[in-house]
């Protein structure tokens, strides 16, 4: 009888322990869950095929730069009404490569805030401000 008494013992505390060792789990298990989140969260998303970025060189002088991981083939900078003068268009631009415009401004004429990009594969010019 006093074997089976501590045999209980033995075994309600063994219970009373893997449950107690489950739940540490658990809470381990869903912390670990919370940080793998949080730091998905924090990565931030990978850069554009192509993606494009205007510099100012001069008061009337552009650069327009690729700022994506891949070249874009026949590059077109609208002239929007011949408010913008490109003589290179039509390159191929690798990632980080540039080519330059103008923008043609006087007194009374509107004042262009951004221009207009296409290029193979990209036939909906993409709209890109200018600083």
């Amino acid at each position: 009888m006093v074997i089976s008494g501590v045999a209980l013992v033995v075994s309600v505390w063994g219970v009373w322990h893997s449950k107690r060792s489950a739940d540490a789990s658990e809470r381990s298990a869903n912390a670990a869950e919370r940080q793998a989140r949080a730091a998905e969260a924090a990565v931030p998303p990978p850069p554009p095929p192509v993606a494009w970025k205007v510099e100012q060189r001069g008061k009337s002088l552009f650069v327009l730069r690729n700022v994506g991981t891949e070249t874009a083939d026949g590059v077109y900078v609208h002239k929007q009404g011949g408010f913008v003068r490109v003589e290179e268009n039509g390159r191929t631009l690798q990632p980080g490569e540039s080519m330059t415009f103008v923008v043609i401004r006087a007194a009374g004429m509107v004042d262009i805030q951004e221009i207009r990009v296409s290029w193979d594969g990209q036939v909906q010019p993409v709209m890109v401000p200018l600083p």
